[in-house]
């Protein structure tokens, strides 16, 4: 026989019990509208460096770009950028070889962050000038400061295609 006093302790514990698994799922939830939250601003930060290159802004490229330290790299192995003035000339020959450009939607979006630094790895198709998509895969990686990120690297690769072991494997008969 249960006496009341230990059906009292019993609905504490299970009233305890409820508490702890509320907030302990609450708390993922909040964590998860968190991590969505931060991809969404990588999204939109990944998305405004690639309107502002394809509108030939460099200074509005600068802008998001961590002061502190950064390095981009460009599709060729010489394009290494440090400073301003070399992210200025990059875009200046980028744009006397091609005109115009624009990139389509980003693609593969995928992002990792501590909350102080973040990655963010996409394709998006690139048209430089009048001329059909090249496909491009970016790695970047975000520094926040106060409440923006800002870009400290970013690497940029133009993947080929039908070019896999699997393929090339294939093609030899194997």
């Amino acid at each position: 026989m249960v006496t009341s006093s230990a059906a009292a302790r019993g609905s504490r514990s299970l009233a305890f019990a409820a508490l702890a698994l509320f907030i302990a799922t609450s708390s993922g939830c909040t964590s998860l509208q968190s991590k969505s939250a931060v991809e969404g601003q990588l999204r939109t930060r990944a998305e405004q460096l690639l309107t502002r290159y394809a509108a030939n802004d460099p200074d509005a490229i600068v802008a998001i770009l961590d002061p502190r330290e950064f390095t981009l790299y460009g599709s060729d192995s010489s394009e290494i950028v440090h400073t301003v003035s070399e992210l200025r000339e990059l875009m200046r020959n980028d744009f006397a070889l091609w005109g115009t450009a624009r990139f389509g939607a980003i693609e593969h979006f995928d992002s990792r962050s501590d909350g102080t630094l973040a990655t963010t790895y996409f394709s998006a198709p690139f048209f430089p000038g009048n001329s059909g998509p090249i496909p491009v895969r970016f790695c970047m990686t975000w520094r926040r400061t106060g409440d923006q990120w800002l870009l400290t690297q970013s690497a940029n690769s133009v993947p080929t295609v039908g070019q896999s072991a699997t393929a090339l494997l294939k093609g030899m008969g194997k």
